[in-house]
């Protein structure tokens, strides 16, 4: 790994996502300079069209170009932290244009991204989702966004949250009968449909496959971090008793966790190191996220602390991962020690510094008032169904309006059940660069729109679409 690699990229590149979690773990220790030359750096490398680069070099030019929506969503979430503290200053005007622009981003983009937050997979996953449903409600609540855009982001938002466990929530699978649990959150889900059919490539494992259903992480856990679900909802339970089973090691220092189930990133069982495939080693700083969990069920996060603190090196560096199995002197693998991974990982170090934080305050640094109010108490209802070609939905309930949205403008061509009562209509801006028709469907319980798109300059889109109306 860091030690048999040679490569003008690895660690010593700038993560957006790293960054940012860094800067959090700063604001935490009041470190307010460091944390607005931190927001500026961010505001300086920001991609024309609102995105940040999966990695770049510390004077912004990109190594690898690849588009994780976190790492979009996470600068907004700083800003908006940093405004609500008072702490934007100057940078006000440039914040809020670097907000606009990441925003119309993940509307026009999300839910699903190219990569997740482990740079393996695409698709729909608890933690950028989480991160953008924040985001998008941060940001128009700091009042970033210009009123039209505001709205949106705000229905786009509750549209999200609220169908978030239809897409990586499952029930009833083999891992629930066997604990004895209702369901519990997925990994990550790769299609646009229910968590409970289709596999996930397992990249890391010569591109073997593993069901959707039966891949586990711990993305959930910032769903409560967030304040986007409570630490007491059943769903967000369950999946913990199954984390801390499946994917928990008690070494004496204190409890560790791998990344997911049948991860392949780490050395080989006999010590050599990751050449394209291995075996997945613990990561401390998944113990801080679990440790974070504990904090908000009112539990002492002491043991989570200890174990990060045991897994530094004797010079005080937080490794990424740590060896797991017996000892292997002769190839520096000592169990509960640092393995041949990145040291440091900043990262690791920021979530120890916000675990320690989140003892003292009892809110996560990263908490926002706005995002929690929204969704902590009573959740409010979503006034409408966001629909796009990329993001389709079977059905929609006729207590929603049915927004059909997309990129540009188009005509939508529709009727209902076989095609009956047939209309034209023009779509308008919607708001953050959507273009849709808005339906009320509140009196077309059991029909079925049917659908068909002519856009600008390229003619009809050349499919139909339906979605089931119901009660």
């Amino acid at each position: 790994m860091g030690d048999t690699h040679k490569d003008a990229g690895g660690y010593h590149l700038v993560w957006p996502r790293d960054s940012v979690e860094v800067g959090f773990a700063m604001l935490a220790c009041g470190l307010i300079a460091e944390v607005r030359a931190l927001m500026a750096y961010l505001i300086a490398i920001q991609q024309p069209d609102g995105h940040w680069m999966q990695n770049n070099f510390t004077d912004g030019q990109p190594y690898w170009q690849g588009i994780q929506l976190d790492e979009v969503a996470l600068p907004v979430l700083f800003a908006a932290k940093l405004h609500e503290q008072g702490l934007l200053g100057e940078m006000q005007g440039a914040a809020i244009r670097m907000a606009r622009k990441a925003l119309a981003f993940i509307a026009q983009y999300g839910p699903a991204s190219p990569q997740d937050r482990w740079e393996e997979n695409a698709g729909i996953n608890p933690f950028t989702l989480s991160v953008s449903i924040a985001a998008l409600v941060a940001g128009a609540k700091a009042g970033f966004l210009e009123e039209g855009d505001k709205q949106y982001a705000l229905d786009l938002a509750d549209d999200w949250n609220e169908r978030l466990e239809s897409w990586v929530y499952v029930k009833d699978t083999k891992l629930d009968r066997e604990l004895g649990i209702d369901g519990h959150y997925v990994r990550l889900n790769p299609n646009s449909h229910s968590a409970r059919f289709g596999d996930v490539m397992l990249r890391n494992r010569n591109n073997e496959t593993i069901s959707t259903r039966a891949l586990l992480g711990m993305e959930y856990l910032y769903l409560v971090r967030l304040g986007l679900r409570k630490a007491t909802d059943k769903r967000i339970e369950d999946t913990t008793k199954l984390v801390d089973k499946l994917l928990c090691m008690q070494l004496p220092a204190g409890p560790y966790y791998y990344r997911y189930n049948e991860d392949g990133y780490g050395e080989h069982e006999d010590g050599r190191a990751f050449d394209g495939s291995g075996v997945g080693r613990l990561w401390p700083l998944l113990s801080g996220e679990r440790g974070h969990y504990a904090a908000a069920c009112k539990q002492d996060v002491t043991p989570y602390l200890s174990a990060i603190l045991a897994s530094a090196s004797t010079g005080g560096m937080l490794p990424e991962q740590i060896w797991d199995k017996e000892s292997i002197p002769e190839r520096g693998l000592i169990t509960g020690r640092p393995s041949g991974s990145a040291m440091p990982l900043i990262w690791a170090h920021a979530e120890l510094i916000k675990l320690i934080y989140v003892q003292k305050t009892g809110i996560p640094i990263e908490q926002l008032k706005s995002v929690s109010g929204r969704y902590g108490v009573q959740p409010p209802m979503a006034r409408a169904r966001h629909w796009r070609d990329s993001q389709p939905c079977g059905f929609v309930s006729t207590t929603h309006e049915l927004w059909i949205e997309a990129q540009e403008p188009f005509v939508l061509h529709y009727g209902y059940d076989n095609w009956q009562d047939i209309q034209e209509q023009s779509s308008q801006p919607l708001g953050l660069g959507l273009y849709g028709v808005p339906l009320n469907v509140s009196a077309l319980a059991g029909k079925t729109l049917r659908f068909t798109r002519r856009f600008d300059g390229r003619g009809w889109e050349g499919q139909d679409w339906h979605v089931d109306i119901k009660a």
